[in-house]
């Protein structure tokens, strides 16, 4: 969940540059940042005639250009697709990030703790999944501040802020939506992680 960005240009302004932000973004609120750059809405008229949740993104500029040092964003769900949790058939809310806390759900896959460097040949992809408990368990609560590599499981010792965030993992739940993605490409699949050289690329045959 953690990665490095970077922004630049000669539009940020000066007293900006080689500033570091920890703020709370989600790669979905580039979406608003560049309609706001560009003087659009980010309003969807067609999806909220359709009664689709509206669209979950925020305007970064403010903090990135400087005028605002809050940043927009102050609560991450983490969702996965549909039968990844069992007893599921949309996109479930599996996680939720309410800065220093984060609680995670279920079965979660592709969960290593790797070296600085990866891949190199020195470590081998051990796809490990952490168990986080069913749908009714407590999870996984994890102080990201403090163990930012999440190592120490705190969900024991903090059932008050395990309950408060399941209580807002229920509500985001309720407005998620499931597009129709289609029906699985094994050619496709099998392109993108053997075509490559070991890294992910496109999925074309």
């Amino acid at each position: 969940m953690r990665v490095n960005g970077f922004v630049s240009g000669g539009i940020i302004p000066p007293a900006q540059r080689g500033k570091k932000t920890d703020a709370l973004v989600s790669i979905a609120d580039w979406y608003a940042t560049f309609c706001g750059l560009a003087g659009i809405d980010p309003f969807d008229a067609a999806a909220a005639s359709a009664n689709l949740p509206p669209v979950e993104s925020f305007n970064l500029w403010p903090l990135l250009s400087g005028a605002n040092a809050t940043a927009p964003r102050t609560e991450l769900a983490i969702g996965v697709g549909p039968n990844v949790v069992p007893g599921h058939n949309l996109t479930t809310v599996q996680g939720l990030i309410i800065p220093p806390y984060k609680l995670l759900i279920g079965p979660l896959g592709q969960d290593i703790w790797q070296g600085p460097q990866y891949p190199n040949a020195s470590t081998d992809w051990v796809d490990t999944p952490r168990h986080c408990g069913n749908a009714n368990g407590a999870g996984c609560l994890y102080n990201i501040w403090e163990d930012p590599t999440e190592h120490e499981d705190i969900a024991a010792a903090h059932p008050d802020i395990v309950a408060r965030l399941r209580a807002r993992m229920d509500e985001i739940q309720a407005t998620t939506f499931t597009p129709r993605r289609g029906t699985d490409d094994g050619a496709a699949c099998s392109a993108a992680m053997n075509k490559w050289g070991g890294f992910w690329g496109p999925f074309l045959k």
